[in-house]
């Protein structure tokens, strides 16, 4: 599963299909595209690094983050697999493993800063010196209901997954991220093409809440 840039290109090209379609799949394909000769050179960079170094995936379960999974432990690094649903989440470290790949899985679900700062305990005491971090999970529209989501500690779910999350997780993360020194480690960060779409989802109920917890 590594891709050089134009094979990823001809892969879109033929996500496209025809000209019908190519119309309607232009815009998203082409940041899909960006994104990912993105995220591809954001990770070559710890792929190619020598001796072999350990990186969370955030999301790694589908899309983006399972094949960022999949070709850091082809380069032979260790991936930490994070998602929210266990059963994926061991799937995952179950393919990776039987492809030869050293994985360990990590479940959170990162709408709860509670859980975020267990899974950055949980991290820190397990690998004190950490090579990576991919921030790659995120949420487009909560619960995809089209209705306004809060979360129990008061925070809109959409913000709290995409951007309260990675932030706090990489500040838990901080000291062991720094404690990686040859090379230093590297936090990646991936965003979303729905982002696109904001003017449609604009949040019904802009006031802050009080009562928020971040």
């Amino acid at each position: 599963m590594n891709y050089t840039p134009l094979q990823v290109l001809r892969g879109v090209d033929r996500m496209l299909g025809s000209s019908s379609a190519r119309a309607k799949k232009q815009q998203f394909c082409s940041a899909r595209l960006l994104l990912l000769l993105s995220l591809k050179l954001a990770l070559g960079m710890v792929a190619t690094a020598s001796p072999p170094r350990s990186v969370l995936v955030t999301g790694a379960t589908e899309g983006l983050g399972l094949a960022a999974a999949h070709q850091l432990v082809e380069a032979g690094h260790t991936v930490l697999v994070h998602g929210r649903n266990a059963a994926k989440v061991q799937r995952v470290v179950d393919s990776l493993e039987a492809s030869g790949g050293k994985a360990v899985g990590f479940v959170c679900d990162l709408s709860s800063m509670a859980e975020v700062r267990r899974l950055g305990a949980e991290v820190s005491a397990a690998w004190p010196a950490l090579d990576g971090l991919l921030n790659n999970a995120g949420s487009f529209d909560g619960d995809y209901t089209g209705k306004r989501v809060v979360t129990d500690e008061g925070n809109e779910y959409t913000l709290a997954v995409n951007v309260l999350a990675p932030f706090l997780l990489t500040s838990l993360l901080l000291p062991s991220l720094r404690a990686s020194t040859s090379p230093p480690a590297r936090v990646v960060i991936s965003s979303s093409v729905s982002m696109g779409a904001a003017g449609s989802r604009r949040d019904p109920n802009p006031n802050p809440n009080p009562n928020s917890n971040p």
